[in-house]
């Protein structure tokens, strides 16, 4: 039966395939400071939602710059959009009537730039659905607004020759019913962050698992704007907000008066008492002492700031400046070098375009610059030819790819398309990943990694204001078509069920050839990936392994299939209507 249906000349063309395929992937090493990220695993991306980018009372709503799941039970998706709306996104894809949140209809002045300010921010509070919570219905935002003079909590330590740009302002909402699809309630501000030119503004902000907020800063702009290196210089002192992740309790202190954290100089939150420079000097200015919210330091441009929600580690995804796109694993007091590094490069502040290595003459892991000054060095990191813009993203914690558990999860606004990455936090080894689907491409513009209530990962591009999620990733193990990191009988049923599919999220796993569908070459490439595994016996794997003579049923049975489908397919086609 086998012979019938020519599997022996498929297996000679799928080799071929094969051949020509790994031949296509093969990576070299670029021109550049770093090799280029090779690329790695499949992927098929769902539509969740459409329509985003729709002008909405008469005004654009540019971009979609946040995901966030409503943590209700709910199933709904909160998206923030740069022009000041945020939408509801039903169960099901359908956009909820009118706007969940209107910063128009609050601040008729509420000013945006489509370089990147502007909305670009929500967080809900962890108690936001439980009634005995302080938390309970609050959520908290980033906005934008033009410069004042009252109100203003935190400044550069570098003030710039000209009028300064805007402001960066945080509020925290209390709804009067969590079940709403619009806001109703009340409005406080938290603080003020006056910006000294348009870009590195204040992006994030996330609540960890100790239930205090963490807000990423930039540090004020391109150190191209000062000729004395300008606002870059900010990240390295402790006595201002800029190039910081920031740690604070938002709740407002007359609702904690139990609290032993001190309440802040404005009065609206209060500062953790652990948090690491609380009260404590900085030998480093004419300050008289350090930012008591500063948690980390020495950051560039943060742009999203995230925690794993299974062991509550922090990720900053930190945009570089001309050669370095990179990600750090954020603790407490942590230094990260800018503007003495850009990721694990010596940053030439004087020529911009020139970083060299950090020479490591002990073998250690760490180079001797960051060793020296307690530097601490990125998890992973690329070059420009990978990148231009890190997007961050969130540590894979859902239940749909297996495999993907743990991997680091992260996009990047490239500046000719988007790139979607995968990393293992514990050895900083990242791949690309390849996009198989034909209908739900990224395109460009990717500006929000999300995760949904479940953790899977959402992303949100420019193209048709578009919510997709990444449906499946093939597997690492080469023949595991269902993904359970063995290769059994279960994978032949697996392959079985997506057999002759196309463009479905079920194909990157039996696509084991790569073209796109799922078909007699990929019956051939399992075959040679059972054999061996039948041959040595159960003790190879730690699932059922089929033996040998079972293996060869199977497929004979597969391939019996195959062969009334194609002549079916083929008595179909031939047969005038």
């Amino acid at each position: 039966m086998i012979g019938k249906c020519r599997v022996a000349a498929i297996v000679r063309r799928a080799i071929v395939a094969c051949v020509a395929l790994l031949a296509a992937n093969r990576t070299t090493v670029a021109q550049d400071v770093l090799p280029t990220v090779p690329l790695g695993r499949s992927i098929q991306l769902e539509l969740v939602a459409t329509g985003l980018n729709a002008a909405y009372d008469g005004h654009s709503q540019l971009r979609s710059t946040d995901l966030v799941p409503v943590p209700d039970g709910s199933g709904r998706l909160v998206v923030a959009q740069l022009g000041g709306f945020a939408n509801i996104v039903l169960p099901g894809g359908t956009i909820a009537p009118g706007a969940y949140l209107d910063l128009y209809a609050t601040n008729p002045n509420f000013a945006v730039s489509n370089n990147g300010w502007g909305f670009t921010s929500l967080e809900f509070h962890p108690g936001f659905a439980d009634p005995t919570s302080v938390g309970f219905g609050k959520f908290y935002t980033l906005e934008t607004e033009p410069n004042r003079v009252t109100d203003v909590d935190f400044v550069s330590s570098y003030p710039p020759p000209v009028t300064q740009d805007h402001l960066d302002v945080f509020y925290e909402y209390t709804m009067d019913d969590i079940t709403a699809n619009t806001f109703s309630g009340t409005k406080r501000r938290l603080f003020t962050v006056r910006q000294p030119i348009s870009t590195h503004n204040f992006n994030d902000m996330a609540f960890g698992q100790d239930g205090y907020l963490y807000v990423a800063g930039g540090d004020g702009g391109n150190s191209s704007s000062r000729p004395d290196g300008g606002f870059s210089l900010n990240s390295r002192r402790l006595d201002n907000a800029f190039g910081k992740v920031l740690r604070i309790d938002p709740i407002d202190p007359s609702l904690t008066p139990d609290s032993l954290d001190a309440i802040s100089a404005n009065g609206n939150y209060r500062i953790p008492a652990d948090n690491p420079f609380v009260g404590d000097p900085d030998p480093n200015t004419p300050q008289d002492e350090t930012l008591d919210e500063i948690y980390s330091y020495g950051h560039r441009n943060p742009y999203r700031i995230t925690v794993d929600r299974q062991n509550g580690d922090m990720w900053v995804g930190d945009v570089g400046q001309n050669s370095i796109e990179s990600v750090d694993r954020v603790v407490k007091g942590g230094d990260y070098g800018w503007s003495l590094k850009e990721g694990s490069f010596l940053y030439d502040t004087t020529n911009q375009n020139n970083i060299t290595p950090d020479v490591d003459t002990n073998g250690d892991g760490i180079g001797d610059f960051a060793a020296a000054n307690g530097l601490i060095d990125p998890v992973f990191e690329y070059g420009r030819q990978d990148g231009k813009s890190i997007q961050g993203g969130f540590v894979y914690r859902g239940e749909k790819i297996p495999w993907l558990r743990g991997m680091y999860v992260f996009g990047d606004n490239y500046a000719n398309g988007t790139q979607l990455f995968y990393g293992d936090p514990a050895t900083g080894e990242m791949h690309r990943f390849a996009i198989l689907s034909t209908q739900q491409t990224l395109g460009s513009g990717l500006h929000a990694v999300g995760q949904d209530a479940d953790g899977e990962i959402l992303l949100a591009t420019n193209v048709g204001g578009r919510v997709l999620r990444i449906s499946c990733a093939a597997s690492p193990v080469a023949g595991d078509v269902n993904g359970d990191g063995v290769v059994d009988r279960g994978d032949v049923a697996s392959l079985v069920t997506s057999f002759g599919t196309a463009d479905e999220s079920n194909v990157c796993m039996g696509d084991l050839n790569g073209d796109g569908s799922v078909g007699l070459p990929d019956l051939a490439m399992l075959q040679t990936h059972l054999a061996p595994i039948a041959a040595a016996g159960p003790q190879a794997s730690s699932a059922a392994v089929p033996e040998g003579s079972s293996v060869w049923l199977a497929m004979s049975a597969i391939a019996a299939v195959c062969c009334v489908s194609r002549r079916a397919s083929w008595v179909r086609r031939n047969t005038p209507e």
